[in-house]
Order: C-alpha cells, then sequence, then structure tokens
C-alpha cells in the first residue's frame, strides 16, 4: 500500500496526522464499498464498449494465453 499527498507546508502537521489516521483506522462503510464497485463496473463496461481496448484485451489473451497477467 502507498499513501501520498500534495498540500502547502502550512498543513503539514494536519495532513500528516490525517494520513495517520486514514492508516491506523481505515473506515469504508458497506455503502462506500458498493459506490466504488459500481463505479468499477461501469467503467468495465465502458472500455468494451471501445473497440482498441477489445482488440488490445483480444491480442493479449491470444497472445499470452489465459493464465497471464496481461
Amino acid at each position: 500500500s502507498q499513501i501520498s499527498a500534495a498540500l502547502l507546508s502550512s498543513k503539514a502537521k494536519d495532513a500528516i496526522s490525517l494520513m495517520g489516521a486514514m492508516v491506523t483506522k481505515p473506515r469504508f462503510s458497506e455503502e462506500d464499498f458498493l459506490r466504488v464497485k459500481t463505479q468499477h463496473q461501469n467503467l468495465i463496461s465502458s472500455r468494451e464498449a471501445v473497440m482498441s481496448y477489445v482488440a488490445q484485451t483480444n491480442f493479449l489473451l491470444a497472445a499470452y494465453g489465459e493464465r497471464h497477467p496481461y
């Protein structure tokens, strides 16, 4: 995992505190999970409508097989 931030130096103390809380006490409600899941499903669906994405996916499948990470 990785966490990063871009901020003004005057806000560094607050940002470090907030990032520390995010890492040590993560909060991810069911509602948030479902929202992100839906976003990812929509992204996958929209990619499948782009011919270049379909062609690239099929090429990689043919070239490397189903078990390859590409």
